[in-house]
């Protein structure tokens, strides 16, 4: 499941993610997009990438029991965010 914070959209709701770790990078890769692990938010079974220069941090996870949108050794997106500076 994703959310977008309030301040992107008031009165958000969580949707399940289609958005894969693998197809997010591939799509930064094709349009020239620098990103790096964000090692603070890469531990466990989650993972993260954080872009260059625009701070946008990208969080994945693998799919939770009963949730066929990812499969078993993929992870999906979660969480997107912009860092402060």
């Amino acid at each position: 499941m994703v959310r977008l914070p309030p301040l992107v959209l008031p009165d958000s709701e969580s949707y399940p993610s289609t958005v894969l770790r693998e197809e997010l990078i591939a799509g930064l890769d094709a349009v020239g997009c620098r990103h790096d692990v964000n090692d603070l938010l890469t531990f466990g079974e989650q993972s993260s990438v954080l872009t260059r220069p625009a701070g946008v941090c990208a969080v994945f996870f693998p799919p939770r029991r009963g949730d066929h949108v990812c499969g078993p050794e993929q992870h999906c997106l979660g969480v997107l965010h912009k860092r402060d500076a």
